[in-house]
């Protein structure tokens, strides 16, 4: 029957690619060629993940330069007290810096860190003429500790990450306690010191410190 013969040039068709397909040396092409296109998608993955790598390194760097670039001139000023009038704590912004220089620092620009509260006293960020001047005014910060309005209660430092800022902070106030003979103590990021907490990490300076300030 027709129905038959088709059916069975059908098998013998199909039976005969079979055989093509084991023929070893089809199988070895077929092999080698899925081995290339693998090598190649591997390849091709590699380049696109080294490109955006390459990317991401090269524009992260350049954010970074300029923060520290923007940080170059700069200082922060602590301990200064709040006032609704922002020329009297300028004037003592910079009655501080002329101090520390030993002449008097122009200054581009002067504002508060933070939010307004009552209960605190907002750091003070400072941008200076020049890096000379940040210089000047950062290593002649010690003299503060010779006038006894900002004796223990003004502090000059660089303009650094807060992290950073508030870590050299905990550090020196923990140092000087110490030295000076008092309990010293530390819970989760907070130092106490006499059992009375003064500065925290998270926080910056505590409300309770009689400095009266936050980082």
């Amino acid at each position: 029957m027709a129905a038959d013969k088709n059916i069975t040039e059908l098998t013998n068709k199909v039976d005969a690619c079979s055989r093509v397909m084991d023929y070893q040396p089809i199988k070895e092409a077929f092999a080698t060629l899925n081995k290339d296109i693998t090598t190649s998608m591997q390849s091709i993955q590699k380049h696109l993940s080294d490109l955006t790598g390459n990317i991401h390194s090269a524009t992260k760097p350049v954010h970074a330069d300029a923060a520290e670039r923007d940080r170059q001139c700069n200082v922060v000023v602590f301990g200064i007290p709040e006032s609704l009038d922002r020329n009297s704590w300028r004037d003592k912004v910079l009655k501080v810096l002329r101090h520390a220089a030993g002449h008097e620092i122009s200054v581009s620009d002067a504002f508060r860190l933070g939010r307004y509260n009552t209960a605190k006293c907002r750091p003070v960020l400072v941008k200076l003429q020049s890096v000379w001047d940040r210089r000047t005014v950062l290593s002649g910060s010690r003299k503060l500790a010779e006038v006894p309005e900002f004796r223990r209660s003004v502090y000059i430092y660089p303009d650094e990450p807060v992290e950073v800022r508030r870590r050299k902070m905990f550090d020196k106030m923990k140092a000087r306690a110490v030295a000076e003979g008092k309990q010293v103590s530390i819970t989760d990021d907070v130092l106490s010191v006499n059992g009375v907490g003064v500065f925290s990490l998270s926080r910056g300076f505590i409300r309770e410190s009689r400095l009266g300030v936050i980082a």
